[in-house]
């Protein structure tokens, strides 16, 4: 599981590179940079947003006494989308702009719902009397 991470990491790191220097290539290296603290600054704005907004969702779901399950996992996913916002380069960008979409992030929301389902039907509890 650790090598198949580290390898991610590198194919995302070199996929990156690759990006920026073909941005950089087509607008210049100066606007390269402008444009990716743009696209951070902007989009820790907007996780600050929709964050306040899901926190004031799950106030109101345990002030009605409901398991803010949706709520939270939401929350989970724009804090992953602020991270990917804030990480220097385009395609961790684009995948947290995604991740900010409602409709996307409902999605993850389902196929992280799906994951933890079936990490807990593997999960095998014994009772000793």
């Amino acid at each position: 599981m650790a090598i198949v991470v580290c390898v991610a990491l590198v194919v995302l790191a070199c996929l990156e590179v690759f990006v920026m220097v073909q941005v950089a290539a087509a607008i210049g290296w100066l606007a390269t940079i402008a444009l990716m603290i743009v696209i951070s600054i902007f989009g820790a704005r907007l996780c600050k947003r929709q964050g306040l907004e899901i926190i004031r969702r799950v106030r109101a779901q345990v002030d009605a006494r409901e398991l803010p399950g949706n709520a939270v996992l939401d929350g989970l996913l724009v804090l992953v989308a602020g991270l990917l916002l804030v990480t220097p380069g385009f395609v961790t960008d684009a995948v947290g702009a995604a991740l900010l979409v409602p409709p996307v992030r409902g999605a993850a929301r389902g196929a992280g719902k799906a994951v933890i389902a079936r990490r807990i039907a593997l999960t095998t509890v014994y009772f000793r009397p």
